[in-house]
């Protein structure tokens, strides 16, 4: 029961992480903007944000709430697929 548990908990973090790249990527691409200028714009090096879109990485809090000020919305507009 227990590996049961643990495996649906390792499977909503994959969609999860796979939700987060992917509306990262969406919002970008909907700004018309590279990933290259865009991690330059937030003070990371040039392929932070293609490693997160990637999966490879991910933000810290801080970095998150820039991406979000960065696309002038709020950290739930981040996961709301509803938004204007």
């Amino acid at each position: 029961m227990l590996l049961q548990q643990q495996s649906e908990v390792l499977n909503l973090n994959k969609l999860s992480n796979r939700f987060f790249s992917q509306r990262l990527n969406n919002l970008r691409v909907e700004k018309n903007v590279s990933a290259r200028e865009m991690s330059l714009a937030l003070g990371q090096n040039e392929s932070y944000i293609n490693r997160i879109e990637n999966g490879i990485n991910y933000p810290s809090m801080q970095v998150f709430f820039n991406i979000c000020e960065y696309f002038g919305i709020t950290p739930e507009d981040f996961f709301n697929l509803n938004r204007d």
